[in-house]
């Protein structure tokens, strides 16, 4: 049997992961964080030379536990991958790439939703959502997903999600329908002007020639702390709050299901807990928890 767990717990941008006991799971062993792992956007070798750079050295350096990050003594570890565009061929690929460094592992590989669907709801009824980078959603019935909305990514959907929010941020700030001072605001705290957002949007590969290329959705959603620091201005809190109902009409309402709560997970939740109070009592929904991460019940991981 297996003396460690190692969660992970990925999005597009980063991916939290945890170690623990079998015996110990809500005390992680050890925590750390390295760039997301989504494998619609990152090829085999990109996801090969992160786990190998960034992770097995993480566990190869614990005093005690070293033996857990080697291929020859995996057996003793067990791996639970949970995330974003894990479905369908996907999940057995990143399935594939965790042997390859883990061999001897028993590995687990099933899509984020799930995560934050143990994490809100454990065995109980209820829709699931993540608003971070990008947003997706879940009907949860006796601790198990039995329904979904395609979320659609970020150029066709992904309500409520930070990339989202950045889309409507840049449209109001660059055609200037917001008061030229908050515009003005934005493009003196951010360093950004209408070229350059365009540039990063369509043109990505040649807005950043020195360094690694920013993915449009990454950089729209990087967009959101100034939504934040800005949310007292009625211009600000009402995109956020549009956008909060947007995700309500397009996503958790059509399940048809609103006797159930609509928990939330994902850092724009958070930040934006209070816009997003606003949205479910504008639109009649039954709001439920909303957590920062799955990790903050990582006992029922």
């Amino acid at each position: 049997m297996s003396s460690f767990h190692l969660i992970a717990d990925s999005g597009s941008t980063k991916t939290d992961w945890a170690l623990v006991s079998t015996d110990e799971k809500s005390r992680p062993l050890h925590t750390f964080r390295t760039p997301g792992i989504n494998p619609f956007m990152l090829s085999d070798e990109a996801i090969s030379t992160l786990l190998t750079a960034e992770v097995a050295p993480r566990l190869n350096t614990l005093d005690g536990l070293a033996h857990i990050g080697t291929k020859a003594s995996s057996a003793s570890l067990a791996i639970r991958f949970y995330g974003a565009g894990q479905r369908g061929n996907q999940t057995a690929r990143t399935q594939r790439l965790l042997a390859a460094v883990w061999p001897e592992a028993t590995i687990t590989v099933e899509s984020d939703i799930v995560c934050a669907a143990r994490a809100l709801f454990g065995r109980s009824d209820g829709i699931a959502c993540i608003l971070g980078t990008g947003s997706n959603s879940a009907l949860i019935e006796g601790g198990k997903v039995t329904g979904s909305v395609p979320p659609m990514g970020y150029i066709l959907g992904d309500e409520g999600s930070g990339a989202s929010l950045g889309r409507q941020l840049v449209v109001n700030v660059c055609r200037g329908i917001w008061p030229d001072s908050l515009c003005q605001t934005f493009f003196d705290e951010t360093g950004l002007t209408a070229d350059t957002v365009i540039e990063r949007v369509y043109r990505p590969a040649q807005a950043y020639p020195e360094g690694a290329v920013v993915p449009p959705n990454r950089f729209l959603a990087s967009l959101c702390p100034f939504l934040s620091a800005h949310i007292d201005r009625p211009e600000v809190a009402a995109l956020v709050v549009d956008e909060m109902k947007r995700f309500f009409t397009r996503q958790a309402s059509l399940y048809g299901r609103r006797d159930l709560p609509v928990g939330f997970v994902g850092s724009i939740a958070t930040h934006f807990s209070a816009q997003l109070a606003q949205a479910a009592s504008d639109t009649h929904i039954r709001l439920g928890d909303i957590l920062a991460a799955p990790f903050d019940r990582l006992e029922r991981l």
